[in-house]
């Protein structure tokens, strides 16, 4: 019952999100183009390594202790220690961002026109922080509705930043967009929750010690987790530049983009459902049932949307593109490919996450991520743009493997009742 209830708000939020996502995609590839496109991947990429090392931190850890306790006073413990711990990691990184913002406009586009879009992408790490606090703070308590018109708020706010600015400014346009969607989001988000009590926990005094040791022990290896992560899409993104050519770029970054789309789907019940579920479980018998009940429900969905996608991609290209995207044919059936096995790697490694295995994970995402960059840039001179796709696929098809292999040794870890 709880699995059907957390999947009807997933569906609702992710169909929205979804739909005003592609909306997106469209105003992108109208106004871009392709290479447009791949300017507008670079700069995602430099959000998320400003962004991830706090995101994760603080969606996993918060969402984890919420799920465990039961008291109120506790809880609010938790939250006032993330806002406050948010508050002030994200100021130290936002200083200094700043004084670096022309050379790494410089590394990303190759000259420094983007400056000032690069020191808001940093000062909107704020809003991106506290509007994941109160994110994680719903799935903890599992306030699905609260939860659901939270994600349709932030994602909203997105689509109206694209669709005003986009069209006036063109790819500068594209970049004001991802800096100031975060900020319209949180005042969104204050109105939602001013009556909650939770916004009087940024000036709380208690303080919760053992979250805090948690806290900063995820927060140091998100750091390196986030930062390899969202660098590797930006060497892919080069390495097929200087291989081939910025439209390339702009292909794959459009592959790329509907592949997170579609895996977004059950991303956001996986994190819903599925993190605090496994966190609360205790024993080894009930952790194996919870896993193969949602394995089996879940995972064949996945694969029957994949191939969907695959056959209707001749009408969904010009649909959610133009038809000057028709090329990313060529690398969308080992995208969707590499999207069954993530699903499949991630969910499995929901109970590793929710066991507290930090540094496992983090090894395993730069490991990984590492050995995708290494496949795709030897194998793009034999197969081109396909290349990347392949590696895409091939790094989650050894990351599920590898993660069957610590779950299991998670799970024998638990107590029997």
């Amino acid at each position: 019952m709880r699995l059907l209830r957390s999947s009807i708000h997933s569906l609702i939020q992710t169909a929205a999100r979804l739909g005003l996502g592609l909306l997106n995609v469209k105003i992108a590839a109208i106004y871009l183009g392709p290479v447009g496109v791949g300017l507008y991947g670079q700069f995602w990429s430099l959000f998320g390594i400003f962004s991830g090392p706090l995101v994760a931190p603080i969606a996993t850890v918060l969402t984890r202790e919420i799920a465990r306790i039961d008291d109120t006073e506790k809880r609010q413990q938790l939250i006032g220690e993330a806002i406050r711990l948010s508050f002030l990691i994200g100021v130290f990184l936002t200083a200094l961002t700043i004084p670096w913002a022309g050379e790494i406009s410089e590394w990303l586009f190759h000259s420094r026109e983007y400056a000032l879009q690069v020191v808001f992408a940093a000062l909107a790490l704020l809003p991106v922080f506290f509007n994941t606090t109160f994110i994680a703070t719903a799935r903890g308590t599992r306030r699905l509705k609260s939860l659901t018109v939270s994600e349709l708020l932030i994602a909203l706010s997105g689509t109206i930043s694209a669709v005003i600015m986009i069209p006036l400014w063109g790819i500068h346009g594209a970049f004001w967009s991802l800096a100031l969607s975060a900020t319209l989001a949180s005042l969104l988000l204050l109105v939602q929750y001013r009556n909650s009590g939770w916004l009087a926990q940024l000036l709380s005094l208690r303080s919760n010690a053992n979250f805090r040791r948690d806290f900063l022990h995820f927060f140091a290896s998100s750091i390196i987790t986030a930062t390899t992560i969202a660098v590797v899409p930006i060497l892919l993104r080069n390495a097929v530049a200087g291989q081939l050519d910025l439209e390339h770029v702009g292909y794959w970054q459009a592959g790329t983009r509907l592949a997170d789309l579609y895996f977004s789907v059950f991303s956001a019940l996986f994190a819903m459902h599925f993190l605090p579920r496994f966190a609360e479980i205790r024993s080894r018998k009930e952790m194996r049932s919870e896993l193969q009940r949602g394995g089996t429900r879940i995972i064949p969905v996945v694969v029957v949307g994949a191939l969907l996608i695959y056959f209707l991609l001749d009408l969904l290209i010009p649909l959610l593109y133009t038809a000057e995207f028709l090329p990313l044919k060529q690398i969308m059936g080992w995208q969707l490919a590499g999207v069954v096995m993530q699903a499949t790697a991630w969910y499995i490694r929901y109970v590793v996450v929710a066991k507290g295995f930090t540094w496992w994970v983090a090894a395993t995402d730069i490991g990984f991520s590492l050995l995708w960059l290494g496949m795709a840039v030897a194998l793009l001179p034999l197969f081109g743009l396909a290349a990347v796709s392949m590696a895409y696929c091939l790094r989650y098809v050894l990351d599920t493997l590898y993660s069957i292999v610590k779950c299991r040794q998670v799970i024998i870890g638990l107590p029997n009742p």
